[in-house]
């Protein structure tokens, strides 16, 4: 006896669309578009750019360059940040007004690992976090942000970036 035709499979379910940048939104997340080999010195030309104070209280260079070896889903995500109604042009690391590193880590809940935050103005910090935040928010399937601060020397003592720490 011959089979009956097979049932006709259902359509596929529309995958979401991903979040709109938010128009309120004091920075704009650009990719760094980068390959790993040429992330470092991509990094030493911004971060030149950039408060020591600021630089030294976040993840060592080392650290970030170790991070951007690693691939699948924990591999790290490069933006730079770009104030809003700035120019189009394609943002370098001598033109960005920013940059934020981050990944997903799954511990027992999932995770957004900061690894780097940093703007060229420090009057833009908190702007710059808030938008980092609401763009890790609304992207990932995270259900909290952790970032390290770290001590550094500053005028002679071991002591926290307070004004970074206070944002």
């Amino acid at each position: 006896a011959p089979h009956p035709p097979p049932a006709p499979m259902a359509p596929p379910r529309p995958r979401p669309l991903a979040p709109a940048e938010p128009a309120d939104a004091a920075f704009q997340l650009r990719p760094v578009g980068a390959s790993v080999a040429d992330i470092g010195g991509i990094f030493e030309r911004y971060v030149a750019r950039v408060d020591a104070r600021i630089a030294k209280s976040m993840e060592s260079a080392e650290v970030l360059m170790q991070a951007a070896q690693e691939d699948g889903s924990e591999a790290t995500e490069w933006f730079w940040l770009v104030r809003s109604g700035k120019a189009t042009a394609p943002t370098t690391a001598e033109t960005a007004d920013g940059l934020c590193v981050f990944r997903v880590k799954r511990m027992s809940t999932t995770i957004g690992q900061l690894l780097h935050l940093s703007v060229t103005d420090f009057s833009w910090v908190e702007e710059a976090i808030d938008s980092v935040k609401e763009r890790m928010f609304s992207w990932l399937p995270i259900r909290s942000i952790r970032a390290t601060l770290w001590y550094c020397e500053f005028d002679g003592e071991f002591q926290l970036f307070k004004d970074l720490e206070a944002c």
